[in-house]
């Protein structure tokens, strides 16, 4: 998919590019659900620092001077006196801010956005943000801070947002000891206010709702990670090399058992992708001499093979078996598992167009996450079977059993329904 855009028409770039927004739709969405999921089962993690305010209301002008200028309006942050920083989280801080502002630039046409910091009494402060944009009609304003709600009107409609923004924003604050309100009317603008304890509570709030869940994935390597390929068609070198560049990992490259051998004993690379048909020493004797050497018995090794041998290969001591040909999803699940790859999260895409799962793929694994994929609805309920993900990326419209279906068993299973 990478640089192929020259080669088609007008049609096929405008249905690509149209992937690729719906893709990065899906990612915004995705981060939003993971973000509530993590704070409502206590495992969003709080970094208490010193938060100087005049740095924050610069960085927040710098950030939405250009999305506030394309729309015509005025965006201005600034920090009322007697208030110099305060102690708390500066990223969750910043995400409180940055719902907000997005809130405002969503529902605002004309005039302007203020983002203003000021003190409260008894050792509390406020995030103020005020905009001049539709407003919101009294009888919406008790459930805008649910998630998935939008305003109802018409007015509301067609202006994109996954509808969890303020709802993450209650969250954050009661996550920081705080609260958060609304005060605004129909065609009059909006102002929220959220209210903060200036130190932080030693103990962040967890939500009344949070209930003990099996432990978020954590991201598992740090930059320059480094992949041996092997095999003995530089074709397929290049092609998983290629694949694994724009992730951020440092690749090698053996057309032999042999050269294999030398290079994980000098470079102790954090995985190996092994092909099994090459001449000379062939995958399995590399294998085999690769768990037998101190040195190199600890570093996962991948079989990548035409034939299907898996239970062979594991009991050599391979990490995966993976059977050519391979989708690169798969691989990079399975990297994703040895430790090369972060992971925010597990999801599974469930969808029968290739392109689409490779394209889908590509977005997520470069946003941290682990990502299987599927091409129909047995596919799907399998591997939900043998590992329940985090989220699904679900194509309704497939060959039976299609999208509808699969909700249907999820609903029905009780080890997924709650996905």
């Amino acid at each position: 998919m990478k640089g192929g855009q020259g080669n088609l028409n007008s049609q096929q770039r405008e249905s690509l590019e149209r992937v690729q927004r719906n893709a990065k739709l899906l990612l915004g969405l995705i981060n939003d659900v993971l973000d509530i999921s993590k704070i409502e089962a206590g495992k969003a993690e709080i970094d208490r620092q010193t938060v100087f305010l005049a740095a924050l209301a610069r960085q927040i002008e710098t950030d939405y001077a250009e999305p506030a200028r394309s729309k015509g309006l005025k965006l201005r942050a600034e920090v009322a006196p007697g208030l110099d920083f305060v102690d708390s989280d500066p990223a969750r801080v910043l995400q409180i801010v940055a719902n907000l502002v997005g809130n405002a630039l969503k529902f605002t046409e004309r005039g302007s956005i203020t983002v203003r910091f000021e003190p409260r009494e008894k050792d509390r402060w406020a995030i103020v943000v005020s905009d001049t944009g539709i407003g919101i009609p009294e009888d919406e304003q008790a459930a805008i801070f649910d998630e998935f709600r939008q305003g109802e009107g018409i007015e509301h409609r067609g202006r994109g947002g996954t509808g969890l923004g303020l709802a993450i924003v209650k969250k954050l604050a009661g996550m920081l000891g705080g609260t958060v309100s609304v005060e605004s009317a129909a065609a009059q603008g909006s102002r929220f206010t959220v209210i903060l304890p200036r130190e932080l509570p030693e103990e962040p709030r967890v939500p009344a709702a949070a209930v003990e869940t099996e432990a978020w994935p954590v991201p598992a390597g740090e930059p320059g990670r480094t992949v041996l390929i092997v095999d003995d068609d530089e074709g397929v070198r290049r092609l998983f090399a290629g694949e694994l560049a724009p992730l951020g990992i440092r690749t090698l490259e053996a057309r032999d058992g042999r050269s294999a051998l030398e290079i994980a004993a000098a470079e102790k690379p954090d995985a190996i992708l092994l092909d099994v048909l090459m001449p000379g020493l062939d995958g399995w004797e590399t294998l085999r001499r690769l768990k037998e050497r101190p040195e190199t018995r600890n570093i996962p090794v991948i079989i990548l093979s035409v034939v299907e041998n898996r239970a062979f290969g594991l009991s050599l001591g391979a990490f995966d078996y993976l059977v050519k040909p391979v989708e690169i999803s798969t691989l990079l699940d399975s990297l994703s598992r040895a430790g090369v790859l972060a992971s925010r999260g597990h999801l599974l895409i469930v969808d029968d167009d290739a392109d689409v799962r490779q394209l889908l793929t590509q977005e997520l694994v470069s946003a941290g996450y682990r990502v299987q994929s599927a091409a129909g609805g047995s596919e799907a309920l399998e591997a939900m079977g043998r590992e329940p993900p985090s989220a699904v990326l679900l194509d309704l419209m497939m060959k039976p059993p299609d999208g509808f279906e699969v909700l249907c068993r999820m609903r029905e299973d009780s080890a997924l329904r709650e996905i």
